[in-house]
C-alpha cells in the first residue's frame, strides 16, 4: 500500500518539479512568483528525501520536509513583506504625483490645474464667493532685488492667503502673482472681517521684515444665477473689484 502510495507521490512530486520549472524558465513570471517558485523547489526537494529516506535510509519518519516547509514559510512570508512594502511605496510616490499635479510646488496651494479641475464640475455653484488676490509690484522686486526675492514676496503672501482664508475654503494660486479663493456660505460682513485680518497681518509682516514690502490687492464676487453663465464670470466680476483695489493702494488709499 505504502509502495503505490508512494510511487503516485514521487509522480506528483516529479511533475510539480517540471511544472515550476517550466513556469520559472518563462520571462513573464514576474519575479514575486519566482521566489516562491524557488521556495517551492526546495520544499519539493526536501519531501523527496524524505521520500527516499523511508525506503533506502534509517528512519521512517519525516525530517527534511519539516524543514522544508520551514523554509518554504519563511520564503513566503519574506516575499508578502516585500510586496506590501512595495505597495506602500507605490502609494507614497502616487500621493507625490498627485501633489505635483494639483499643488503648486512654490507656495504649497493648490494650482491652476486643481482650479480647472474643480471648475470643471462646478460651473454653476450656488452661493459660492470668489476671491482673487494680486500682488502688487512682483515685477519691480524681480527686477530689483532677484528672482529669489521675488519667489519669497510669492511664498509670503501665499502664507498670509492660506492663513486668513485656509479654513474658509480652497485656495488656489493660479498665475504668477494671481491667488484666488472659493468660499461658500460667508455673509458680507464675515468678507470684510477676513480682509481686514488679512491687511492686520500683511502690516505686521511688514514691521518686521521692510524688504520686500508685501502689498495684496483683492476683490470678490458671488456667483450670480441671474447674470453669470457660469463660475468664470463670477471670477471676472471679482478681477474687477480686484484692480480697482489694486489702484487704491497704489494711490496710497487702503
Amino acid at each position: 500500500m505504502y509502495t503505490v502510495t508512494h510511487v503516485l507521490l514521487g509522480v506528483a512530486l516529479l511533475y510539480t518539479i517540471v511544472m515550476l520549472i517550466s513556469e520559472y524558465r518563462k520571462t513573464k513570471v514576474h519575479r514575486h512568483l519566482r521566489f516562491v517558485v524557488v521556495g517551492g523547489f526546495i520544499l519539493l526537494g526536501t519531501l523527496a528525501a524524505d521520500l527516499l529516506h523511508f525506503y533506502y535510509g534509517s528512519f521512517q519518519t519525516s525530517i527534511y520536509g519539516m524543514y522544508g516547509v520551514f523554509i518554504y514559510i519563511i520564503i513566503f512570508a519574506v516575499e508578502v513583506c516585500r510586496q506590501v512594502a512595495e505597495q506602500v511605496d507605490a502609494g507614497r510616490k502616487l500621493q507625490i504625483y498627485e501633489e505635483l499635479a494639483t499643488k503648486d510646488m512654490l507656495t504649497k496651494l493648490y494650482n491652476r490645474n486643481a482650479y480647472d479641475e474643480w471648475i470643471k464640475v462646478n460651473r454653476r455653484p450656488k452661493k459660492a464667493k470668489i476671491v482673487v488676490f494680486d500682488l502688487n509690484n512682483l515685477k519691480q522686486c524681480n527686477d530689483t532685488m532677484g528672482h529669489a526675492a521675488g519667489d519669497a514676496y510669492i511664498q509670503n503672501a501665499a502664507g498670509i492667503i492660506l492663513h486668513v482664508f485656509g479654513n474658509c475654503g480652497n485656495c488656489y494660486r493660479i498665475g504668477g502673482d494671481e491667488f484666488c479663493v472659493v468660499i461658500y456660505g460667508n455673509d458680507p460682513s464675515d468678507m470684510e472681517e477676513l480682509f481686514r485680518q488679512m491687511k492686520q497681518e500683511q502690516d505686521e509682516f511688514n514691521s518686521k521684515n521692510a524688504i520686500p514690502q508685501i502689498q495684496i490687492a483683492y476683490g470678490y464676487a458671488e456667483f450670480d444665477p441671474e447674470t453669470d453663465r457660469d463660475i468664470e464670470d463670477t471670477r471676472s466680476r471679482a478681477d474687477d473689484k480686484m484692480y480697482q483695489k489694486k489702484r487704491e493702494i497704489k494711490a496710497g488709499y487702503q
